[in-house]
């Protein structure tokens, strides 16, 4: 009996780690089946693609907010280059930005801000550097987010 609760408990454990990685989504843009983690909590936001040593060509991470507003990140401990493409409420890719990635040990007030220009930001996904010029995806494509964002792990 002690032995099936420890089994219990570490299968809770785990099931827990997994769900704390986040909620995961797949979709299509331009032909290409995409896998997305999205981070809709503050905790995921504040996270998001930081000690990953990489992640896979079609793979990336959708942050949602709560509210609209222009959106700001940086390259805090990355170990590869990243694509960021500003979503405003509908949809439309407002702008996409490659990040370049920084020493890893840089101290937080030297790493550059990626600020978008617009005020109207809802959303924003990252995806491996140059991945957006690659696809044919730019400035202005509207993504359609009712499947994603309901479908989630």
């Amino acid at each position: 009996m002690h032995r099936k609760k420890i089994i219990l408990i570490f299968f809770l454990l785990f099931l827990n780690i997994s769900c704390i990685r986040g909620k995961t989504a797949e979709y299509e843009i331009r032909g290409k089946t995409v896998k997305i983690e999205i981070a809709d909590t503050e905790e995921a936001r504040n996270k998001g693609l930081s000690d990953r040593r990489f992640i896979g060509k079609n793979q990336g991470m959708l942050f949602v907010f709560s509210d609209v507003n222009r959106r700001s990140f940086w390259m805090k401990h990355c170990f590869f280059d990243i694509d960021i493409a500003y979503i405003d409420f509908n949809g439309r890719i407002d702008e996409i930005i490659t990040m370049q990635r920084e020493p890893y040990d840089s101290a937080a007030e030297k790493l550059k801000q990626y600020i978008s220009k617009s005020w109207s930001i809802k959303y924003a996904l990252e995806m491996p550097g140059g991945w957006f010029n690659k696809n044919s995806v730019q400035a202005g494509d509207i993504l359609t987010w009712t499947v994603l964002y309901n479908t989630s792990r």
